[in-house]
């Protein structure tokens, strides 16, 4: 009987021992799979990294805003300009008409006298 009862308790001790090692073997499996001290290195300087990338898009954000402001106001300032060379030539060809016509009627008045045909064709030239 003894016999019988010490086999029962080795049986007993060995279906132990195999479930143990079994969940043994699952927790290493498991632990083999969590990230080490190196991942966690990396997620840092990543992290790091991120924030950096952040700041820089932020400056770049800050710098391409302004720098449509500033095609904005330069393209309003060409329209501007453009408008007062186009004032600019109406008004010089204006005085150009005027002047050529205050020619025309003091060459007009002389038709007459041949050396004032003379001189009308030397300053047509």
């Amino acid at each position: 009987k003894q016999l019988l009862w010490r086999t029962e308790e080795v049986a007993q001790r060995d279906q132990l021992i195999q479930q143990k090692e079994r969940l043994y073997v699952e927790l290493k499996a498991i632990l083999a799979r969590q990230p080490g001290p190196e991942v966690a290195e990396q997620l840092k300087a990543y992290q790091e990294n991120l924030a950096e990338k952040q700041k820089q898009l932020k400056s770049m954000a800050a710098e391409l805003h302004s720098n449509r402001q500033q095609v904005t106001t330069m393209k309003a300032e060409q329209e501007s300009l453009l408008r007062g060379l186009s004032q600019l030539k109406r008004g010089y060809f204006a005085k150009q008409q005027r002047a050529s016509d205050a020619r025309a009627e003091t060459a007009g008045g002389e038709e007459g006298d041949e050396l004032s045909v003379l001189e009308r064709g030397e300053r047509g030239r």
